[in-house]
């Protein structure tokens, strides 16, 4: 069995620095404005409890996971992915596969996606192995609770914050019931408020100091093995 390549690294150094990526809550502020207008323009149900993902690789990105979720989930609970071409002609093969094709639908990874993410309701992010994902973030500026793998480096940031829930990798069943759990608009409201205030703090000057104060301690350390450790993660 393959090493989680970071325990590979963390094996081999003495110490290891976490530093967040920063995000721009006011650049996503007013993302939700438009969500009649992208439910519109994709038929989808103005009723309907709406799921996003951010889809890079079918496999790595647990798609075949999040598909069978949402077939466990009671209509008119709709999925939407933002994929590349080749990820969404297998996300849309899945989905016929499973007899939900009338609700996933698939949007080109090269639109804005920030009308989308205020379309919905839950960001979902099931990744076999992400530490340092960018799109959840975004999605938590946008208020949006997230689910997240275990594996994915804001899955300490969802529970630290309570902004959010976390399962196991391609567990379909437990990332099913999560994504039950979010049909409660209450449950969704209180957490998507907390997401957002989470990211508040991560703006790009807070990590440009974070670098600044880091850098500045381990040249006054005269260690540069330890420099070399430094990683830098989503959370």
């Amino acid at each position: 069995m393959a090493r989680d390549p970071m325990r590979r690294i963390l094996d081999a150094v003495e110490r290891v620095v976490v530093l967040t990526l920063f995000v721009l809550p006011v650049t996503y502020a007013f993302a939700f404005a438009d969500r009649p207008k992208v439910l519109e323009r994709y038929r989808v149900d103005a009723s309907a409890t709406v799921f996003i993902a951010v889809c890079r690789d079918f496999e790595h990105d647990g798609a075949a996971t999040l598909i069978d979720a949402i077939a466990e989930l009671p209509p008119p609970a709709h999925l939407v992915v933002v994929a590349a071409p080749r990820c969404a002609r297998r996300v849309r093969a899945r989905a016929r596969a499973r007899g939900i094709d009338a609700r996933v639908t698939t949007v080109d990874s090269h639109v804005d996606v920030r009308p989308h993410y205020g379309a919905a309701d839950v960001f979902v992010a099931p990744s076999r192995y992400d530490p340092s994902p960018d799109a959840p973030l975004e999605a938590m500026a946008c208020a949006l609770p997230v689910i997240a793998s275990t594996k994915s480096g804001v899955a300490e940031l969802l529970a630290e914050h309570e902004c959010g829930l976390v399962c196991p990798p391609r567990d379909a069943a437990a990332l099913a019931a999560h994504m039950r759990s979010l049909l409660d608009g209450s449950m969704r409201a209180r957490l998507g408020d907390n997401a957002r205030r989470a990211v508040l703090p991560l703006s790009p000057a807070a990590t440009t100091l974070s670098l600044v104060l880091l850098y500045r301690d381990l040249l006054a350390s005269g260690a540069p093995r330890v420099a070399r450790t430094t990683a830098t993660l989503g959370a």
